[in-house]
Parts: structure tokens; sequence; C-alpha cells
């Protein structure tokens, strides 16, 4: 978590002194990093992580009269540590309780809308879908690979920089309730924080 709010204060200097240059239409990607937490709950119990998260970023963005702007965006975060547990200890793949044992990735499909807060600064607003996918125990001893989808949300910050590149950060919340093995209902969700270069 450290180095993540570090990463953070180190884009936040750079564009302080940077010429900031205003993003343009068009296509745009991208990488990022962040911090996840994961937790799995079912009637029987719950299971979490938390961990660090590599991924990446597609978009198109429209420009809007004001400084306005709205995209639609794609991405993917990959949880280093996949491996969820029992909040007692145990790794989540034993049978315990038909909750999530396991997120493999996690993808987003959503729109963004940004407006300026002065600064060089936009503050963006993001909603869309999620799509998870992992392993989940569906019974005594069963255990299954599967995804679930739901609906996300965010909020954050982003700059543009004078090499026509932008700096995000922002604050994640997903909640995975429909998921592809259903015997036993089971709902995900992950809190986020995420910082993105794009270009």
């Amino acid at each position: 978590m450290k180095k993540l709010v570090s990463a953070a204060m180190v884009v936040s200097s750079a564009a302080s002194i940077a010429n900031i240059a205003h993003a343009e239409d068009g296509i745009y990607y991208g990488a990022s990093v962040g911090l996840s937490v994961l937790e799995s709950t079912s009637e029987f119990g719950s299971t979490f992580v938390n961990t660090p998260t590599v991924g990446g970023v597609i978009g198109y963005r429209k420009d809007l009269a004001g400084g306005r702007f709205w995209s639609a965006e794609a991405d993917v975060s990959l949880p280093v540590q996949s491996e969820m547990s029992y909040d007692w200890g145990p790794d989540a793949c034993v049978n315990a309780s038909p909750d999530w044992c396991r997120v493999d990735g996690l993808s987003h499909v959503r729109g963004i809308y940004g407006m300026p807060v002065g600064g060089g600064y936009d503050v963006i607003g993001s909603a869309g879908l999620v799509v998870a996918a992992g392993q989940v125990e569906d019974g005594s001893d069963i255990y299954v690979d599967t995804y679930g989808y739901g609906y996300s949300i965010g909020i954050g910050l982003q700059t543009a920089f004078s090499t026509g590149a932008t700096g995000r950060v922002e604050l994640i919340y997903d909640d995975v309730d429909f998921v592809d093995q259903e015997d036993y209902p089971k709902d995900l969700t992950n809190l986020a924080i995420k910082a993105s270069y794009l270009f």
C-alpha cells in the first residue's frame, strides 16, 4: 500500500511541474498496477485475499465542450496472489464453505465521464460491467473453474502530461452477483485502488 501511495504522489508531483497538454479524441491504451481487497461470501462463511494486481487498459475518448469528456474502456486486472483464505486461516480451496476460493482475473467494460477541476486535473466517474474468472467450491469437495459477472463503479483523478501521456489514480468497487455455478449462491466483491499510465 505504501508503494502504491508513493507512486500516486510521484504522478501528482510530476503533473504539477509539467506543462499540461490536453488529451485528444481517439484510442488510448496503457498499463496499471493496483491493490485489491477481494472477499467472497455465502450463507456458510466467507473467504478473502488482499493482493497487488497488474493489468492493461484500452479505450476510446471523445472530448466534449468545456473540457469535459467521455470514454468507453475495457481493462483486465490480474491478481498477484489469486488464492483466497478463510478468516480463521486455512486456504479457501478446502471443504469448508461454498465460496470463491481463487480469483484469476477481473475484466471491466465501462463508461467514463470526466470534467476539469483545476490545476490540470480531471475528476472521473465510471460505471459498467465486471467479469471475474477463477475457481469456486460448489458442493462437498467439488471445485470448479467458473466465471461471474456484476456491476462496477469508480471515482478518480487523472492528468495529462506534456509528453501526451495521462496518469490516473482511482478507487473501484466491483460486485459479482451472478456466478456460472450457482448450486450454492455466493457473492464476490472487490475494492481496489488502481494507478494507470495511459498513452
